[in-house]
């Protein structure tokens, strides 16, 4: 009867285990998938081009001013972080406001430097999520390149990326005041 209830307890200490182990695998899979998803959009906005079609769909997207965008890049963020700082702002109480951005900003450049992925745990968000907004950022800019290269001048309209706001009227909240 003891050995029974021993087994089953170390059955059970085993499962929970392994289980733990693969959500870390998991989470740390999904950290790396958004490492390389944000070097990738920051790579994308390198040339003069490539960088007007990021911005454009940041602003577009997250309903900040190009402005607001310049501030952030003079903070040395890439257009990745750009895009995982003004998601994971927008969704704190009061959406995409100056003090959120601010916030999320402060605990990002520490002391100590916190990743991309502990933050958007700490505040109980998916990193999926994450990687998803970067990754539509990322075609949307691609799209809005495409466009402008068939257009034959490298102009466009920038209409063409098919970026609609998914901030919403929270985007309208955002001050250009970034700290540092």
């Amino acid at each position: 009867m003891r050995r029974s209830i021993v087994i089953s307890l170390l059955a059970g200490i085993l499962c929970t285990v392994l289980a733990a182990g693969a959500s870390a695998q998991a989470a740390t899979d999904q950290e790396s998938q958004l490492d390389s998803d944000s070097t990738t959009l920051s790579n994308e906005g390198s040339s003069d081009t490539g960088a007007a079609a990021v911005a454009q769909t940041i602003e577009t997207m997250f309903g900040v001013t190009a402005d607001q965008v310049t501030a952030l890049r003079a903070d040395n963020l890439g257009y990745g972080e750009i895009v995982i700082l003004l998601s994971l702002a927008q969704t704190m109480t009061g959406g995409l406001t100056t003090d959120n951005i601010n916030s999320v900003l402060a605990i990002r450049q520490g002391p100590p430097v916190v990743g991309w992925g502990k933050i958007a745990r700490d505040m109980g968000l998916n990193l999926g999520t994450l990687v998803s907004g970067v990754v539509k950022v990322a075609e949307r800019s691609q799209a809005i390149l495409k466009a402008q290269s068939a257009s034959g001048n490298g102009k466009g309209n920038g209409n063409s990326g098919g970026a609609s706001s998914g901030a919403g009227a929270a985007g309208s909240n955002a001050g250009s005041g970034y700290r540092r």
